[in-house]
C-alpha cells in the first residue's frame, strides 16, 4: 500500500471562503463610509444654520425695544431693505445665506415690538443633501433697559 504525502497548501473551498468573507467586509466598509458622508453633510448643515442663527440673535439683542420695527432693523443691518413691514422680516440677503446653505432663507419674527419686552424669533430653512428642506430656530427676548429700574 502507498500511503499518500501529505500535501501543504491551500484548498480550493479555502480559497472561496477567504474571498468571501473579504468581499463582505469591503462591502460592508463601503456602506459605512458612504452613509457617514452623507451624515457628515447633514450636521454640516445644521452646525452653519445654527451658527448664523446665534449671530442673529446676537444682532438683535444689541438693539433696544424701540429699534424693533422694520425701519429700525433695516437701518441696523439686521433683515433686508425690502424685508417687508409686518411682525415678519426676511434676512437672506443681508446675511447672504445663499452662500453658506443651499436655497438658505432667513425670516425675523417680531411680538410685542414697541412695548418693555418683546420676544424675536429667528428661522433659518435650506434644502438639504437629498432635497427635503430642514429649518433651524431659536427665540430671544429683548427689554427696554431704561423701563427696568430697581424700586
Amino acid at each position: 500500500m502507498k500511503r499518500h504525502k501529505m500535501r501543504r497548501g491551500v484548498t480550493l473551498m479555502e480559497i472561496l471562503v477567504a474571498v468571501f468573507v473579504l468581499s463582505m467586509t469591503i462591502v460592508t466598509t463601503t456602506a459605512m463610509f458612504s452613509s457617514s458622508a452623507l451624515l457628515r453633510t447633514r450636521s454640516g448643515g445644521y452646525s452653519r444654520a445654527a451658527t448664523l442663527v446665534n449671530r442673529k440673535l446676537e444682532q438683535v439683542r444689541k438693539l433696544s425695544t424701540g429699534q424693533l420695527t422694520s425701519s429700525g432693523l433695516i437701518a441696523a443691518g439686521v433683515v433686508d431693505q425690502n424685508a417687508g413691514s409686518g411682525p415678519n422680516y426676511s434676512f437672506t440677503t443681508v446675511d447672504q445665506l445663499t452662500n453658506d446653505l443651499s436655497l438658505g432663507s432667513g425670516t425675523l419674527s417680531v411680538a410685542n415690538a414697541g412695548t418693555d419686552l418683546a420676544r424675536v424669533d429667528v428661522t433659518i430653512s435650506w434644502k438639504s443633501y437629498r432635497g427635503k428642506i430642514e429649518s433651524v430656530s431659536a427665540a430671544t427676548y429683548v427689554a427696554d433697559k431704561s423701563a427696568w429700574k430697581e424700586p
